[in-house]
């Protein structure tokens, strides 16, 4: 036991690299510098069934579950819109649902699956360096 943990830490101390690492999953870096950019991981999230990635998209880390995979599911932004606070104010109103902010963007695009083509809307909110999705809503077939 001893010459095989000091075969070991020799090996370690000279660099000796012929001990085959173990294999990792390659874990791919997103980005969440813009809003388009969380939508196009939002929808590959919902692609490959990577539940931690998708709810990685939400402002309050959501605990979605996706059942299987979406390898169908394809989307096309169709309009964005930067919110003033003017209209932010205006459509708080009274409101009992998503309180929107100066500065959040809204992101309207149709979401297709199997032919089924959805209109979706989402509000994404800039926190620090990033952007995240803050709400959106449920789409209806158009």
């Amino acid at each position: 036991m001893k010459s095989i943990i000091l075969l070991l830490l020799s090996m370690y101390m000279f660099g000796c690299t012929s001990v085959p690492k173990q294999k990792t999953a390659e874990k791919r870096s997103y980005s969440f510098d813009s809003p388009e950019a969380v939508i196009e991981v939002y929808y590959t999230a919902l692609k490959t069934g990577d539940e931690e990635l998708l709810n990685s998209c939400f402002i309050d880390k959501k605990n979605l579950t996706i059942v299987g995979k979406m390898r169908d599911i394809q989307y096309k932004i169709r309009k964005s819109r930067l919110i003033s606070k003017d209209e932010a104010d205006l459509r708080n109103i009274g409101s009992t649902a998503s309180v929107l902010e100066e500065g959040d963007v809204e992101l309207f695009l149709y979401e297709t699956i199997k032919n089924n083509r959805e209109e979706m809307t989402f509000i994404l909110r800039k926190q620090g360096f990033e952007w995240r999705i803050y709400s959106h809503s449920l789409g209806y077939y158009v």
